[in-house]
């Protein structure tokens, strides 16, 4: 289990935020870990679903039931 907020997961969410030109790194963060875990993210609101387009696979919310 990776532990937010370790180096390589720090690295990977700033290099995610400059990419996609983001102000902070909260949602990068989120995606960094995603990322690093090779997990698929679902999220019920569409502004989170819309950043990780493209960054990470998205998993469609029946997929958690």
């Amino acid at each position: 289990m990776r532990l937010l907020g370790d180096r390589v997961s720090r690295q990977v969410a700033s290099q995610i935020a400059m990419e996609h030109d983001w102000d902070t790194l909260r949602d990068a963060g989120y995606l960094a870990g995603s990322k690093l875990q090779a997990d698929a993210p679902g999220h019920p609101r569409q502004r989170p679903r819309d950043k990780a387009a493209g960054v990470v696979p998205l998993a469609p919310l029946e997929a958690l039931t």
